[in-house]
């Protein structure tokens, strides 16, 4: 105990600060967000959501993971580490916004759930590279234990967004108004953050050179991130694909809402668990499971004692706060309730799989993650063919996921180490 009560005590000066940044940033994108509902409607905002959703996925996707390399080169080779996954990823939306040009953009748009097609959506294409610069930065004033920087990062940059969207919608409120000052923002957090950095090389042989020496990331990390990011973004598209963007908006506020527990708190346990875990495996201790099961029991209590009741309750208020357009949020957020309670539970021991060194067990993992989280979303919007029935399903999926994301922590913890739990 007396052990765990100084690590927490080393950790308050720097996970506090993150959590603190975080959390603040959070707090405001959830004051801000009655004004975009009631500015946007959910038709603008679910088109925006997707468009997020595939950015995101084209990040994750192109940057093949070099990102993970960051923390590890010398000072004087971060800013050429940063530039090795942004020029992946630039190279790969470059090649799939041909792609759509060569196919049809009109029919590319709509085939991806933006339904009145238009140009806002090709947006994404500079949102992936930008977030994976955003990422790279950050992840390099990590490693340099700059983490006031790193919290005000947080902070700043998405109240910073949330307020210039807010602005615009007074004047313009469009698709293409969400966007630019989404990209405008995360522009500006990669300039901050880059001006922060040490002073280093740039040149292409030295990029080259960490390519070569840091590719086993593509080749084991970058699957795995790659199901995780499908699962994660799948319900979006889907919803898209199937009841337009309006089922999108009303999906993407909820998960907005419900998800803010998991960022402000769920987070913060994390990175102490992930601490506590490392300092174990470098020092060969062995009482894995006893850390594991403790951590996990600890994020069940709050999670069913008090998320999963306090989720509730938000579906009750949370159309009055947004607006009349936004009355379907209160059965999609019910519904979501266990799924969301999970997550938070499995978040707080998520990162044994990754410091326990278990690629095969997370690939697996992610594969039957996106086999539920798919399934269960099908299943539902073919039972009932509505956006209840399908979010119906995704829950039971979803919940079903979570699980096994514990039960494969478990796995991995037992084949480490034995201990009483």
């Amino acid at each position: 105990m007396g052990r765990l009560s100084r690590l927490l005590s080393v950790r308050s000066t720097a996970a506090g600060r993150l959590a603190i940044g975080t959390g603040g940033g959070h707090i405001g994108v959830l004051i801000g967000t009655p004004f975009l509902t009631r500015l946007y409607g959910p038709a603008t905002l679910g088109s925006y959501f997707l468009l997020l959703g595939y950015a995101l996925l084209i990040a994750n996707t192109g940057s093949l993971r070099y990102d993970l390399a960051i923390p590890l080169v010398p000072r004087t080779q971060l800013r050429s580490a940063i530039l090795l996954p942004v020029t992946c990823c630039v190279a790969f939306a470059l090649l799939l916004y041909v792609m759509a040009f060569v196919i049809d953009p009109i029919w590319f748009a709509r085939s991806l759930g933006f339904g009145s097609g238009g140009s806002a959506w090709q947006g994404m294409f500079l949102l992936a590279p930008v977030e994976v610069a955003r990422i790279g930065t950050r992840l390099a004033i990590l490693r340099e234990n700059e983490f006031s920087v790193a919290a005000r990062e947080a902070s700043f940059g998405q109240i910073g967004r949330v307020a210039g969207q807010v602005v615009c919608g007074f004047f313009a409120p469009s698709l293409v108004a969400l966007v630019a000052i989404d990209l405008i923002s995360r522009a500006l957090v990669v300039l901050f953050m880059w001006g922060k950095l040490p002073s280093g090389t740039t040149k292409l042989t030295v990029v080259l050179s960490l390519a070569r020496k840091y590719a086993r990331f593509p080749l084991f990390s970058a699957p795995a991130t790659v199901l995780s990011s499908v699962s994660l973004q799948a319900p979006l598209f889907i919803l898209g694909r199937l009841f337009g963007p309006v089922a999108v908006g009303w999906y993407g506020l909820v998960q907005r809402v419900a998800g803010a527990p998991t960022a402000l708190l769920g987070r913060a346990l994390m990175d102490v668990y992930m601490s506590r875990l490392a300092a174990m495996k470098r020092s060969e201790e062995s009482n894995y499971l006893d850390l594991f099961g403790n951590t996990l029991r600890r994020g069940l209590k709050i999670a069913l004692l008090g998320l999963a009741p306090l989720t509730l309750l938000m579906a009750q208020v949370l159309p009055l706060a947004l607006g009349k357009d936004w009355s379907q949020t209160r059965p999609m957020l019910t519904v979501l309730t266990p799924m969301y309670a999970l997550a938070f539970a499995s978040v707080v021991v998520e990162p044994t799989l990754s410091v326990l060194e278990r690629q095969d067990i997370h690939l697996k993992r992610e594969a039957i993650r996106v086999a539920l989280v798919l399934g269960g979303l099908g299943v539902g919007a073919l039972m009932g063919r509505s956006t209840l029935w399908a979010i119906c399903g995704l829950s039971i999926g979803g919940t079903a996921s979570y699980v096994y994301y514990m039960v494969s922590g478990y796995q991995a913890v037992r084949q480490h180490g034995v201990g009483s739990s």
